[in-house]
């Protein structure tokens, strides 16, 4: 028997200026998960790697001996749950909001990483850079530092993979082409 506790993810109460839960800074980008598996989750342990929602479903059914349907997106995170290694995890996961609906909360996507975040807002073409160790409150953007150029890079080509990989198509910026 599995017994799984997860929600939605936290709603903002003023953080960073903001209400909602749809932006991708941690207070509304982190879900809980918790598991109990007798015999298999050792009691009281913390998985540091990132599982996402869509890890989910691949993950029960590979613990329950289903195969999983090639068209089902994430990936199963049983070996981590029995303790093993799993050296080949992802290394950063994608977001996605696409801005629609009365919620005010700007298109923006981006990718999170143990260590990084780079958010990029379609709308305005803004991006914002945190390095979540020195600034877990994500209250410092080092998006223009030049010290972080080689990071930004890096991180790019990373979610330009994960867009690839998901076939992602991004909500394309807005142009203001007025005639004189």
């Amino acid at each position: 028997t599995i017994v799984i506790y997860s929600s939605d993810q936290g709603f903002y109460n003023g953080e960073h200026g903001w209400y909602d839960k749809r932006w991708m800074y941690e207070e509304s980008l982190r879900n809980p998960f918790i598991i109990k598996w007798s015999g298999v989750t050792k009691a009281g342990s913390r998985i540091k790697k990132m599982i996402q929602n869509i890890d989910y479903t691949p993950t029960l059914l590979e613990c329950a001996g289903i195969e999983i349907p090639e068209d089902v997106q994430g990936d199963s995170f049983k070996e981590i749950l029995e303790g093993k290694s799993a050296k080949d995890w992802r290394k950063g996961i994608l977001y996605t909001y696409y801005g629609r609906g009365a919620h005010r909360v700007a298109s923006h996507y981006g990718i999170r990483t143990d260590r990084y975040k780079l958010i990029h807002f379609q709308d305005k073409n803004e991006w914002e850079l945190f390095d979540l160790k020195k600034d877990p409150g994500e209250m410092q953007n080092l998006y223009t530092n030049p010290e972080f150029i080689p990071k930004i890079k890096e991180l790019k080509s990373s979610l330009d993979n994960l867009i690839a990989q998901y076939d992602v198509q991004l909500k394309k910026p807005k142009t203001n082409h007025k005639k004189k």
